[in-house]
């Protein structure tokens, strides 16, 4: 089994690098659990899960209901549920700013605690082994190796906002280890996943489309509506117009945007409850639109489709891989 050994020099902690490498992880008990800010943590912990359970790992996910639910989905019996309280996070129509995170610190870090402890009675009750967290910044146990998964190591903010980063810096060193979803040469996330603690490792892509094989392409367009559901409008008022120049189109969604949707537009609207179904759509599709979440950058590199994507609004994460790819595009004019 493997345990946490204080690292004392170079040698040992490059070890114990190349020995936390998902690649490297066998018989172990694992517990997993995404933040519940949309679906994308879930969405690029499902490769992950997947990849652990073929090398013979036991895995419990911790989630709320609707995660679960999908995860079900991909995993059936092969394994454990646990249904976990969501963080509380209230989102305006406005956008997303630093001032909201003060207005909420109270419930934000009473859950933090919350989840903390529960954690620590999961660890108990099932003999968990290694735990690792999707940017969930309570979701770590001093009773077993804690994993920090993210691809925000720095936090697009101004120089204003600077004690948030070193708040986001001290949460993240309550963990053993941060696995970065990204390349050794930034990729996908730029200066956002560049290195700031040395317990760090790059662990590459993660998109449940790298399990399968691609199909041939006969979708002309997809627009998904992800991410939190108060920007659900913005996005179906920005891309709706354009679906109008395209023969075989999808929207893709939740339920809850029917109101917004025209009666020629419910005509080719799926709902998003069935992911495995979703899955076979965009492995078909030419063009994918929407919101340019971290998760569907990955998703689009593997699935080698073309893209036209927007930044939630106030979400300064987006707005930054938003300009980031707008710089390629004109660099391979």
């Amino acid at each position: 089994m493997h345990t946490f050994v204080k690292i004392e020099s170079n040698f040992i902690f490059f070890y114990l690098q190349f020995k936390l490498n998902p690649k490297e992880i066998k018989n172990q008990r694992i517990i997993i659990s995404p933040l519940n800010w949309g679906m994308g943590h879930l969405s690029r912990c499902i490769p992950l899960i997947e990849q652990l359970l073929q090398q013979e790992n036991t895995c419990f996910l911790a989630a709320d209901q609707q995660h679960l639910s999908i995860a079900l989905q991909y995993f059936g019996k092969r394994i454990e549920y646990v249904q976990l309280d969501p963080y509380p996070f209230k989102f305006s129509v406005k956008g997303f700013s630093s001032s909201s995170v003060f207005r909420e610190s109270i419930p934000l870090w009473r859950n933090y605690f919350q989840e903390n402890k529960a954690l620590d009675f999961l660890v108990k009750e099932h003999k968990i082994s290694l735990v690792i967290s999707d940017h969930r910044y309570g979701f770590y146990s001093s009773k077993c190796t804690s994993i920090f998964m993210t691809h925000q190591c720095q936090l697009p903010l101004n120089r204003f906002e600077f004690p948030l980063q070193w708040f986001h810096k001290f949460l993240m060193r309550k963990f053993h280890f941060i696995w970065i979803v990204d390349t050794p040469a930034n990729d996908y996330a730029g200066n956002l996943s560049r290195v700031i603690l040395p317990n760090s490792i790059y662990i590459g892509r993660l998109s449940r489309f790298e399990l399968s094989q691609q199909i041939k392409k006969t979708i002309d367009c997809v627009l998904i509506i992800s991410g939190p559901k108060e920007f659900a409008k913005i996005c179906l008022d920005h891309f709706l117009p354009e679906l109008d120049n395209f023969e075989h189109k999808l929207i893709i969604g939740p339920k809850s945007i029917s109101p917004y949707l025209t009666e020629v537009a419910l005509q080719y609207f799926i709902s998003n409850d069935d992911w495995i179904e979703i899955d076979k759509q965009l492995r078909s599709t030419k063009l994918i639109m929407g919101f340019c979440g971290y998760s569907t950058l990955m998703d689009i590199a593997a699935l080698a489709c073309d893209f036209d994507l927007i930044p939630t609004p106030g979400q300064a994460e987006q707005e930054y891989l938003y300009s980031k790819q707008k710089r390629l595009d004109k660099s391979s004019l």
